[in-house]
């Protein structure tokens, strides 16, 4: 447009201490690109005047050069440093170019930029006093090795994208897309800067490895590195995080480990683990979907599973068939995010025949029975959505047959044997129940008690302990009250009754009973307490 200003911004800095924080917010603010998605709304770089002009004339200088800059931009970022509040003996160019652009057509567009000294402290020209809610943005401590710190990368992200967005005319919702651009960024600039440091010390070593006529000792080297990055990459997916900051963190250090994965594999004979390629691939897929790029998202898994299985097809081994499954169930996983529950019932199908497969294989070892279990029960997530009740339970029946052989298989493979942990008993008395509830719906009420009671043993029979298990022995009572109540024995159905009762009062008593549960066994109590047995006619539950 005809009355664009020449400049989005113009940086008022004091040089004594503020020239390297100048030079790099505007590096960092003109090599800013938007996102594809939002270049409909900005297509083009921004622009930044900054004065770096160090000979000084007479006041013609400013008028002739500063001064027309400053009216011609539509934002002003004053450089807050401890130099730029002292007021020099000569002209304050800093109060100057203030006091011009404040008058100007703009004038209100004044953003205070913290580069070096306590946040707190004063700003430059009375700006506080100017303008009491004026924005600090704060990017002490960047420079242009800042990436190399994931946590401060990520806060002077943050920060930086405080400028842009207003530079760009940006609204708030803009602002997710706009951080995981830079991110994706930064780190960029991370891989590249580990890669050039790899191929300083990879070119160093190849001369010394050559003088010695041992280039198959490099490739080695290079390998090392492939499944040591790749290593820390799979530990940093199995970290348990807290916050959105372990989170950045933790994606930081998986998107680093994976490039190097990648371009030490191009430099090697062998392949990278397929467990940690496969996670690399998943995490990577995760981002995509997270961008709205669905068809990259795909690919990454069809790549991931692709891989899987032909590394098992070249060596039988069981990390191979693991990481097959999991990316098998990740892509099930997405196609339901993405609902398109087509697809997503095809993968689990896939995972389910592939897991039997495996397992048969690997002489049917726990892990890939459970892998089975997971994929059933998916299906039948997926057939109750649809109310399908007959597929539902057949498949939670099938989820709850596979959990138990996995009870059993992996207490075998255990020298002296031992119980199953607490969230896999959880999970079969929990299957067991599904499976009832949905031949309820049919309705197959002896089918719905047989699976009820199946429920109850689960527990029993895998010598579970605890109140949290009580809790769902004391579910599946209230349950199996009500479905006696309607076509059985009122003895056995009062029976039930008082069962769940009994087992409700067990958990009240117990020692540093967790809120959530002693509010949730309450509430069950009431519920039965307070509902009548259901007459026979009624539906069932």
């Amino acid at each position: 447009m005809a009355n664009e200003p020449a400049f989005d911004a113009f940086i008022s800095y004091r040089r004594s201490d503020g020239a390297a924080a100048a030079r790099w917010l505007r590096r960092e603010l003109q090599s800013f690109r938007p996102p594809a998605s939002l270049r409909d709304k900005f297509s083009r770089r921004l622009r930044i005047y900054q004065d770096t002009a160090y000979e000084r004339g007479t006041s013609d200088f400013y008028e002739h050069s500063i001064r027309p800059a400053l009216l011609q931009s539509r934002y002003l970022l004053v450089l807050a440093t401890p130099d730029a509040v002292l007021r020099p003996k000569g002209d304050d160019w800093i109060a100057r170019e203030i006091d011009d652009f404040t008058r100007g057509p703009n004038g209100r567009n004044v953003i205070a930029v913290r580069a070096v000294g306590e946040f707190n402290a004063s700003l430059p020209a009375d700006l506080a006093v100017r303008f009491p809610n004026i924005e600090i943005v704060d990017i002490r401590g960047a420079s242009r090795f800042s990436f190399l710190n994931p946590l401060k990368a990520s806060r002077l992200i943050s920060e930086k994208l405080k400028l842009v967005a207003p530079l760009m005319e940006l609204a708030p919702d803009d602002m997710p897309r706009l951080r995981q651009e830079e991110e994706r960024r930064q780190q960029g600039r991370l891989g590249m800067a580990t890669g050039v440091s790899l191929g300083v010390l990879t070119a160093v070593s190849g001369l010394s490895i050559y003088a010695f006529q041992s280039r198959s000792e490099a490739i080695r080297a290079m390998e090392d590195s492939m499944h040591a990055a790749g290593g820390m990459a799979l530990q940093a997916s199995r970290l348990t995080v807290n916050g959105e900051a372990d989170q950045r963190t933790r994606r930081f250090i998986i998107s680093r480990g994976c490039d190097l994965v990648d371009k030490f594999r191009q430099g090697v004979t062998s392949e990278p683990q397929t467990d940690e390629y496969v996670m690399c691939r998943v995490e990577r897929a995760r981002q995509h979907e997270m961008l709205n790029e669905p068809d990259q998202a795909r690919a990454q898994l069809a790549d991931a599973i692709s891989f899987a299985t032909r590394q098992h097809g070249k060596r039988a081994r069981m990390d191979a068939a693991l990481a097959l499954l999991n990316a098998r169930q990740a892509q099930g996983k997405q196609a339901l995010r993405l609902k398109d529950i087509a697809a997503a019932e095809t993968a689990f199908a896939a995972m389910r025949d592939e897991a039997r497969s495996l397992a048969g294989t690997h002489d049917n070892r726990p892990d890939l029975i459970r892998g089975e279990a997971i994929a059933l029960e998916n299906l039948g997530d997926i057939q109750q959505s649809s109310g399908g009740h007959k597929a539902a339970a057949d498949n939670y029946a099938a989820a709850a047959s596979a959990v138990s052989t996995f009870i059993k298989s992996r207490a075998d493979s255990l020298i002296g044997g031992r119980g199953a942990e607490s969230s896999t008993i959880t999970w079969l008395a929990r299957l067991h129940r599904s499976a009832g509830q949905e031949l309820a719906e049919l309705p197959d009420q002896a089918g719905a008690v047989e699976q009820m009671k199946q429920s109850i043993g689960a527990v029993k029979d895998n010598n579970g302990d605890g109140p949290e298990l009580d809790f769902e022995v004391a579910v599946s009572q209230a349950m199996l009250w009500r479905l006696i109540s309607i076509s059985g024995d009122p003895a056995e159905a009062s029976a039930a009754r008082a069962d769940a009762l009994a087992t409700i009062g067990k958990i009240a008593v117990t020692p540093n009973l967790p809120k959530e549960l002693a509010i949730k066994a309450s509430n069950l109590r009431k519920a039965i307490e307070g509902e009548a047995a259901p007459a026979k006619e009624a539906a069932s539950p």
